[in-house]
């Protein structure tokens, strides 16, 4: 029973993560590329 439950819980949240991931790309193309600056500075 709770398998089941948290199985659900996990996909909805998976669904609703890639909406929202969908929704992100749709408004900035590039944030699957996204490369920090942080990154790169390295004191």
């Amino acid at each position: 029973m709770l398998v089941m439950l948290a199985g659900l819980l996990a996909l909805s949240l998976h669904a609703a993560v890639a909406d929202r991931i969908e929704l992100l790309r749709e408004v900035h193309p590039r944030i699957r590329c996204r490369r920090p600056d942080r990154s790169h500075r390295r004191p």
